[in-house]
């Protein structure tokens, strides 16, 4: 939304200039004085200048303050895509990555990426729907991590699934737009309802939904994908 407010801001600084420019250049320059108007030899070509150049840069820069400095100080961060560089947790711990222990007991801290964005409010509705739904059909718990996963995406995503409170029953599924990376991890009970196959193929139609730009629509599809497969079968009971 600032991005969009910058370009704005500068579009409208530009269009003003060349407004006042095209004016200015087309005022015939040896045409006679109408009576009761300012002869254009009196003006001073210095304040013309200023007029003509400095209004319309003011201008620019009083809306570029009024885009930028409530963001600068709400705290918020920019990136040159416009993006926050916040990790995303839907149904996963409380704490950030940073707080994940890496194999040799440091903190696993992921390389900075470029910042994926961040969920609009009826997008992340529509994700945490899925998860409850497919929570409900499968009765296993799913979690979803959108962010950066650094330079071992299975590790980090392994890590991830490690610390979910019931890791033998959850399903996790890290996605990092930025690398295009995608992991899906299963817990032991999970992996009895759920094979490989079953997740390889839920991976590539998530992956061709991502390539189409539609990210949480690829999510939702792959959350409702596993949900589906790992239901477990319906027994009948004779009478």
């Amino acid at each position: 939304m600032t991005t969009k407010f910058a370009q704005l801001a500068r579009r409208t600084s530009v269009v003003l200039l060349a407004g006042a420019l095209v004016v200015a250049a087309g005022a015939p320059a040896g045409a006679d004085v109408p009576e009761g108007t300012i002869d254009p030899a009196a003006v001073d070509p210095v304040q013309a200048v200023l007029l003509l150049v400095g209004v319309p840069l003011l201008l620019f820069a009083a809306i570029t303050l009024l885009v930028v400095v409530p963001g600068i100080v709400k705290g918020e961060r920019f990136t040159p895509g416009g993006h926050a560089t916040e990790d995303q947790w839907f149904g996963g711990p409380r704490q950030g990555t940073a707080e994940l222990a890496a194999p040799d007991g440091s903190r696993l801290r992921p390389e900075a990426q470029v910042g994926v964005g961040e969920f609009n409010g009826s997008e992340r509705f529509q994700i945490e729907e899925a998860i409850r739904r497919a929570e409900q059909v499968s009765r296993f718990e799913f979690s979803l991590f959108v962010g950066r996963s650094g330079p071992d995406p299975r590790m980090f995503a392994t890590q991830l699934h490690n610390s979910l409170v019931a890791p033998s029953r959850s399903i996790l599924i890290m996605v990092d737009p930025a690398s295009r990376v995608l992991e899906i991890v299963t817990g032991g009970e999970v992996r009895r309802h759920l094979s490989d196959q079953e997740v390889d193929l839920t991976a590539l139609q998530m992956q061709s939904s991502f390539q189409a730009g539609d990210l949480v629509g690829g999510l939702r599809r792959g959350i409702q994908m596993l949900a589906d497969h790992a239901r477990a079968p319906q027994t009948l009971h004779a009478e």
